[in-house]
């Protein structure tokens, strides 16, 4: 039985004296130590520092104490979880006790669902334990480690898909971490290199937390992939770089924000450059440069804007040693080309370039025992070689396998073996293919003699690889981006699980028997309800980013509805089945969008606003569409017919229905995964 501390006992009697009976709920499993009335954010909390017992530290993967807060207000509201994160970074919970956990004890009725609401609105990534007092107190619970393991469980931490904002599951990079900020402070450029969701984004985050409160300096975010950003045109670019830093320096009445003339913007922004304080740095971030580059693969004007806007920037950078810059892409061939079209390349030889590769192995490690203890998953050590070495370190590729084996898991606490992790590889790699599908995608369309070698090594032809690579630059980037390796002088697939994926299609391009795996029966149900959630979940977060970027909505303001049938929905094993599936997905996501948009007076809403800004998921939507259409009407118009015989052609691989053993649910199979994967490259695109 744990203790309270005595001078505690005596400040609470005075101070709260209902605070020792919350306390007293918690003493089989924690002892506390210290507690203080806070005030922040214009209100006032009680935070407790728990130290847990060895068993229950054990159980969820503790090595520090735990805070408790507990708030006697009425309601719940956004500045008690802004209080939670200033008391643990400062003194004395700094240090002191985790910072992925937090119990919340609470006076307001519903605090937990209020909770669970703003971690997934705000992105808030800790895990929260929330008891309301009332519940806690009348049934006088004495062993909270249940309600611990069933709250931990609820949420998947390893199902996180948009960039880290914060630090609390930022895993490794410190060595390249150190290595960038060392060269802000000497101000050199550097650029950020590989495929995508490796965590170029979420480093350069760091990088911004790190100068803004270590080094003091300033630094301006710039997502070129934004339409905001690649729309313009390149002194119109340079304008807004200008604007932002006098807005930084306080200098916004010394600018004139309505200059036209490139020249005088060019000027303009030397001016201000050269009114930034000795010893200050202002750090411009550009991500996904290629969207502003001369491989811009949208907006024409670039492929002449990217030299004055860059010929610029790096002389005034020349002459004033104050501003340096990041960029950040797929590939880093923007600053390895010494000229494009007879033109010096200003990028050419002043910027370090660094390839972000897989997390090592012992990073790994830390991130499935961190996180997975939370959720009563462990993991023995072979297993994470096995993680390790199949993912190729990729952080999206084995947050996603061990997503699927946390929600596969029948009881908790569960200790996986590599045994266990192999005997799944099918089915769970058949989950990943459409996220290997996604991250190999760019080099296809936009390097594609690199892909076509990472195409013969994963098909085995390694004597036509071996033939065809005679340019180091396309080697090395294969290297560089952790796909491929020398093992005694043979190539190999760095990342095994994108090499099967590759091979699959190949296989299916040349019109073998269906190449894609297809789930077996017996795991069907399974499968269909977990990926149904994962929907359900991922439309959540696309609808949060559309509605905080004020984009169009999809739903309206109510969501899509019927969500509860989403996950009871029947496996498609029969033509009956397999309409009760497609309709109420129909329902779900097709119709409800038409419906806001007939609300909203625009009757071709989802042929519109839907298709031309989310044209992934309109993709989707259209299989789903065409699929209803198909098993509820006797005959289609023209226009659909064509629609559903190329999807249909697609799902089957060109093979005739009547022939394909379980047709309704593959094609069930392939609507599910299309629709995931569409919303997942949406909340990419936005994030």
């Amino acid at each position: 039985m744990g203790t309270i501390d005595p001078d505690l006992i005596k400040y609470l009697q005075r101070e709260n004296p209902k605070s020792i009976d919350i306390l007293s709920c918690f003493l089989n499993d924690f002892d506390v130590g210290f507690g203080a009335k806070r005030q922040l954010y214009n209100t006032s909390l009680y935070a407790f520092l728990m130290k847990p017992t060895e068993t229950f530290a054990e159980t969820f993967g503790l090595s520090c104490e735990v805070l408790l807060i507990y708030s006697n207000y009425p309601e719940m509201q956004a500045r008690t979880m802004q209080s939670i994160s200033a008391i643990l970074s400062s003194d004395p919970a700094k240090g002191r006790a985790e910072t992925l956990i937090c119990i919340i004890v609470s006076d307001a009725i519903g605090a937990k669902e209020w909770v669970s609401t703003y971690t997934i609105e705000q992105q808030d990534l800790r895990s929260y334990v929330v008891f309301e007092t009332d519940d806690l107190l009348l049934t006088k619970k004495k062993n909270v480690l249940p309600e611990f393991r069933k709250q931990l469980n609820e949420r998947d931490l390893f199902d996180i898909q948009l960039p880290l904002l914060d630090d609390l599951y930022f895993f490794g990079r410190d060595e390249i971490l150190s290595s960038i900020i060392d060269s802000i402070k000497k101000c050199e450029n550097r650029g950020i290199f590989g495929l995508r969701k490796t965590g170029k984004t979420s480093l350069l985050y760091k990088v911004k937390r790190v100068v803004e409160q270590s080094l003091k300096g300033r630094v301006l975010f710039y997502d070129a992939k934004n339409v905001k950003i690649r729309n313009r045109t390149g002194s119109e670019l340079l304008n807004l770089i200008t604007i932002d830093i006098a807005r930084e320096l306080n200098l916004t009445n010394k600018i004139d924000t309505n200059l036209t003339s490139s020249v005088r913007i060019a000027e303009q922004f030397e001016e201000i450059v050269r009114q930034i304080p000795f010893g200050d740095r202002i750090v411009l971030i550009f991500d996904e440069i290629e969207f502003i580059s001369f491989q811009a693969p949208f907006n024409e004007h670039w492929k002449k804007d990217y030299f004055d806007l860059w010929q610029t920037i790096w002389s005034v950078q020349s002459t004033y040693r104050n501003l340096c810059f990041i960029v950040s892409g797929v590939n880093a061939s923007i600053c390895e080309i010494s000229s494009i079209n007879h033109i010096q390349n200003p990028l050419f030889g002043i910027i370090k370039a660094d390839y972000l590769q897989g997390l090592g192995r012992e990073d790994i490690y830390n991130m499935s025992r961190r996180i997975g203890k939370r959720m009563g998953l462990k993991f023995e050590h072979d297993a994470i070689d096995y993680l390790h070495k199949r993912y190729g370190g990729h952080p999206l590729l084995t947050r996603l396998a061990l997503s699927y084996e946390n929600k596969k898991a029948c009881e908790k606490p569960i200790l996986f073996t590599v045994t266990m992790l192999k005997s799944n590889e099918s089915i769970r790699e058949t989950e990943l293919a459409p996220f290997c599908q996604h991250i190999v995608d760019v080099l296809d369309d936009y390097y594609n003699d690199e892909y076509i070698l990472l195409e013969l090594l994963a098909c085995d032809n390694i004597a036509d690889f071996m033939e065809l690579s005679d340019s180091p630059i396309i080697t090395n980037h294969l290297i560089n981006y952790g796909l491929l390796f020398f093992y005694n002088g043979i190539p190999k697939i760095g990342i095994p699980v994108v090499g099967e994926y590759i091979r699959s299609k190949e296989a299916r391009k040349h019109g073998r028997q269906l190449a894609k795996h297809i789930i077996q029966p017996q795991e069907r149900r399974t499968w269909a309800h977990s990926n149904t959630q994962t929907i359900i979940s991922y439309m959540r977060q696309l609808e949060t980013l559309i509605f905080k970027q004020k984009l169009p909505l999809l739903f309206g303001s109510n969501s899509f509805p019927q969500a509860e049938k989403l996950v009871t929905l029947p496996v498609a094993q029969s033509e009956d089945e397999f309409r009760t599936f497609i309709s109420t997905f129909y329902k779900c996501f097709v119709e409800s969008i038409s419906n806001y948009g007939a609300s909203i007076g625009k009757g071709n809403y989802f042929w519109t606003e839907i298709r031309g800004r989310y044209p992934n998921l309109f993709r989707a939507l259209l299989r789903i569409k065409a699929y209803r259409n198909w098993s509820e009407h006797l005959k289609l118009n023209e226009d659909m017919q064509k629609v559903f015989d190329d999807f249909i052609y697609e799902d089957l691989e060109g093979k005739q229905f009547h022939l394909v053993k379980d047709g309704f649910f593959i094609l069930q199979q392939c609507t599910i995964n299309s629709l995931m994967l569409a919303i997942s490259v949406e909340i990419n695109n936005l994030s």
